[in-house]
């Protein structure tokens, strides 16, 4: 399996054409972007009008979230006996943002606050509340310890921390095992028994949660709030929740802070040294500041990215965006060799691809921070869960990636008798495990796939929304599907797709990227497109026979000549 392998097409269905109709004279709407809407089940005036126009008013009550209460009550307390607060996160963007975050508004509203933050170091550590932590926090006086983004399963550091008189309250996303930690408080909408609406909030999104319920207890600064924005569509972007609900609202007034006025001069800086130019977008935060903020905490320590979200210094800025822009390059390096290696690893594996349903690879010095970037690309390359593990000391450490439609931390779950350790979400996980126990887990987690794939082919998978005509291809359209920004997890940006058209001519751009002009044969219609690493579909593009492509709308400004174009997801002939 390769680029090469022809996509499966899936073709939505569409929506009755009563409901169409009723969208597009309701609101003045093309039928496409109607069609568009009641796809995405937005088929209410209130959906619709909410949709187009977010407001930070319809967020979710922050008390509706078990044990929000006690948490802030616990908060409050601290600040007013002058106890000593960590901020303790993970090293990801979304453990980093969730501290700069909190750290910012706390010390912005209580200038005089003993607040300190901790991040735990990758390779020493590992993930999530650490003993060492625990001990440092001991060191430091440390009375109250808030987690962002870990610490529902530390079951047995959060013990630790209790013999000590550390009181720990929990932020978390991450799904909960069996077993709760007893912390003083655990925020967290997908553990058992809290009621909370919306169970997709990323990491700082809690973070973001708990700091509304304190602002709403002390009827006050809600505005210094709001301010951070910023950082929570940061970590909605990179931690790939769904763009739908609080996340969307969030993300979309995030982006507009990002794109105006960011919060700190070190996001300035880092999208200045990125070459980010305004409005920021979605893909613009995945791609380019989600990798520079990420790199410390893959090959060195990520109190290096908090130190450049929270400094107040121009110069300061300046000089940690550009180590963090030298991270990043040298992360690059590493993990296109290893992903080299781990590329090999399956095509020289000795049973035949098409006969698993799942690649689990071993390297025995491949660094831990890039184990999930590797995954990803294996994942993508040949649509197969794949899991990367590194081993140090008799341990191997993981991180997973998975395929639409396959859980793979359910997958994992079912394999925990044979791990220390592990955690995630449905399509990422990390774990750990004795790398004696590394045969058993390979078959283990295989059966699993097996069992649970049984019904769907090993083949990628291109949702298309609808098919159109390239006429309808306007900037009316465009700027209809802008709207519906941001994109993301089940708001995606629609994939259009036309039958019938001819390659009028193509080229290679950088030995990778295709660039094609279609038309239609009866009217003479034009469009360009580029395919992004689809130059290995040229060779199959026959001059003379029609072809149907898969697409999403863009606007190509070139020299300051605006025009539409389309962004290609596959080419194949037509059927």
């Amino acid at each position: 399996m390769s680029y090469t392998q022809k996509k499966k097409w899936h073709i939505k269905p569409l929506p009755h054409a009563c409901s169409i109709h009723n969208l597009t004279q309701k609101f003045n709407l093309p039928a496409i972007v109607s069609t568009l809407l009641l796809q995405k089940k937005i088929n209410t005036p209130k959906k619709v009008k909410q949709y187009f126009k977010p407001s930070l008013a319809h967020l979710h009550d922050p008390f509706l979230m078990k044990d929000m209460t006690k948490a802030v009550q616990r908060i409050i307390q601290a600040i007013n006996q002058k106890q000593n607060i960590l901020c303790y996160g993970d090293y990801d963007v979304d453990g980093v943002t969730s501290i700069a975050l909190v750290y910012q508004f706390f010390k912005k509203v209580y200038p005089h606050l003993s607040l300190r933050y901790y991040i735990p170091d990758r390779n020493v550590e590992g993930y999530g509340i650490s003993q060492k932590g625990v001990l440092w926090a001991k060191a430091h006086k440390i009375d109250l310890i808030i987690s962002f983004d870990c610490g529902i399963r530390a079951v047995d550091t959060i013990a630790f921390a209790q013999t000590h008189a550390i009181d720990v309250i929990v932020t978390d996303h991450h799904n909960a095992g069996d077993i709760l930690p007893a912390a003083y408080a655990i925020v967290n909408p997908k553990q058992p028994q809290c009621l909370y609406p919306f169970k997709g909030l990323s990491g700082c999104g809690v973070a973001f949660k708990l700091l509304q319920a304190f602002c709403q207890k002390q009827k006050t600064v809600s505005k210094v709030l709001e301010q951070y924005l910023d950082l929570v569509a940061i970590s909605i972007a990179a931690d790939i929740v769904p763009m739908i609900d609080e996340n969307r609202i969030m993300a979309y007034f995030g982006l507009q802070k990002l794109s105006q006025k960011p919060s700190s001069v070190g996001l300035e800086a880092l999208a200045s040294i990125a070459g980010i130019r305004s409005p920021i977008t979605v893909s613009q935060i995945v791609f380019q500041l989600a990798p520079r903020l990420n790199a410390p905490g893959r090959i060195a320590h990520a109190q290096m990215a908090v130190e450049l979200l929270i400094t107040q210094n121009d110069t300061q800025a300046m000089l940690k965006a550009k180590a963090l822009q030298k991270l990043n390059s040298e992360r690059k390096k590493l993990d296109t060799q290893v992903t080299k290696e781990a590329l090999e690893m399956i095509k020289h594996q000795e049973y035949q691809q098409e006969e698993v349903h799942t690649h689990v690879l071993i390297g025995k010095t491949w660094p831990k921070g890039i184990l999930g970037i590797v995954a990803a690309r294996c994942t993508e390359k040949y649509s197969k869960p794949t899991i990367v593990f590194t081993t140090v000391n008799d341990q191997m450490t993981g991180s997973a990636r998975s395929i639409p439609g396959f859980d793979i931390y359910q997958a994992i779950v079912s394999c925990e008798a044979l791990l220390a350790q592990y955690g995630g979400h449905a399509y990422a996980a990390g774990l750990t495990m004795p790398a004696s126990n590394a045969q058993d887990f390979i078959e283990k987690f295989e059966a699993v796939a097996q069992k649970n794939m049984k019904s769907q082919p090993l083949v990628p998978t291109l949702a298309i929304d609808l098919i159109v005509v390239m006429q309808q291809l306007n900037h009316e359209l465009y700027d209809y599907i802008e709207k519906m920004a941001p994109f993301g997890p089940d708001n995606m940006r629609p994939v259009l797709a036309t039958d019938h058209v001819m390659a009028l001519s193509w080229h290679i751009i950088k030995e990778k990227h295709l660039k094609i002009h279609f038309y239609l044969k009866e009217k003479g219609y034009l469009v360009e497109g580029i395919g992004f690493d689809l130059a290995c579909q040229a060779a199959s593009i026959n001059f003379d026979q029609p072809l149907r492509v898969a697409y999403t709308l863009e606007k190509n400004a070139f020299l300051g000549d605006k025009h539409i174009q389309i962004n290609i997801k596959d080419i194949q002939q037509s059927v």
